[in-house]
């Protein structure tokens, strides 16, 4: 399968998912894209790869039960989605690299305290795109 084909069947697949879970996920993507960028792998030794080896089995795990062995046969799979996910997270989440380094450096604060936007201060007819931004910002 090709790159493109890739990403656009993972892109469905994740919108697939309730709205809260898909932006948790995004989030969580970003931060791990930053982790595993080329300025930080000099110094954690994090690439995709390897971030999708840590995180993979937690975020893509089965519903039922498996043999160990199974287990072990679908870590591979798991460590390549999230491998790809967060290398490929402005593709997936449809928000360009320079987006992401644009609203960086911004926050949205309450009283002093940063926090997360809630469901009730994204209006419904945003984007996924930029309810995104805003959930990760």
């Amino acid at each position: 399968m090709k790159a493109r084909e890739l990403l656009k069947r993972l892109r469905e697949l994740i919108y697939r998912l309730p709205e809260q879970n898909q932006l948790t996920l995004a989030r969580l993507m970003y931060h791990l894209h930053r982790v595993s960028s080329p300025e930080h792998v000099k110094t954690n030794c994090m690439p995709p790869s390897n971030i999708g080896i840590v995180f993979g089995p937690n975020l893509l795990q089965q519903r039922e039960m498996i043999p160990s062995l199974e287990l072990l046969a679908n870590m591979s799979y798991q460590a390549k989605v999230v491998e790809i996910m967060a290398a490929h997270v402005h593709d997936i989440f449809n928000v360009s690299e320079e987006e992401l380094k644009l609203l960086e450096n911004e926050s949205i604060e309450d009283e002093g305290n940063e926090r997360f936007v809630g469901e009730e201060d994204v209006p419904h007819t945003q984007s996924k795109a930029r309810k995104f931004r805003k959930y990760i910002f």
